[in-house]
């Protein structure tokens, strides 16, 4: 993840960006309305959202489901992902969109401000200590983190194609003779990917 205070310029969740409120119980009139992203608050975790009534609100973002992302946000077609596929333990084959997988990932993380403080840290040592038990769910990484189990996916998703591409590409080095490659490893401190 990127660390700072800053928000990035062309963030798809950040200020700009039209979202839908869901799962309010305290203001359930709000729940299903559009809203404009306005600031983020960093002391209260929540965004700063208008109606379109007008009315401010302050929302987690596990409440909030991105519908237009923020103006100047890059826009890659869908049909500008190509599959790839990544051979799995069992020999069999499965295929992701990497790009796709990434966009996910990078809205989730720009949600919920992950990228602010210490939270790649201990999202990389949950992941990790979850790892050495049998693994970590969808589930498990929401209650922890507060998100949605559809958020909680798209990051584990992109962990996971990382872990996947990295051990093919180790495979293919090694069936090559090229040990140690020079691949770059891939850590799970690495929770921000960027073309930066």
């Amino acid at each position: 993840l990127r660390t700072g205070s800053r928000m990035p310029e062309h963030d798809s969740f950040g200020p700009g960006a039209r979202v839908r409120v869901d799962g309010l119980s305290q203001r359930a009139d709000l729940n299903g309305q559009e809203a404009e992203v306005l600031h983020w608050i960093r002391s209260t975790g929540r965004w700063a959202i208008r109606l379109e009534s007008g009315e401010g609100v302050r929302v987690r973002p596990i409440n909030l489901t991105l519908r237009l992302p923020a103006p100047g946000a890059p826009q890659p077609l869908e049909d500008e992902d190509e599959p790839i596929v990544l051979q799995r333990d069992d020999g069999t084959a499965m295929m992701v969109y990497p790009e796709r997988c990434k966009r996910r990932f990078n809205e989730t993380i720009q949600k919920y401000q992950f990228q602010q403080g210490d939270a790649s840290d201990r999202i990389s040592d949950f992941v990790l200590a979850s790892s050495s038990k049998g693994g970590v769910s969808a589930d498990d990484f929401a209650r922890e983190f507060g998100t949605t189990s559809d958020d909680a996916e798209a990051v584990l998703a992109w962990f996971n194609l990382s872990i996947a591409i990295r051990e093919q590409m180790t495979q293919v080095t090694d069936a090559a003779g090229l040990a140690g490659g020079g691949l770059p490893a891939l850590s799970a401190r690495t929770l921000h990917s960027s073309d930066e």
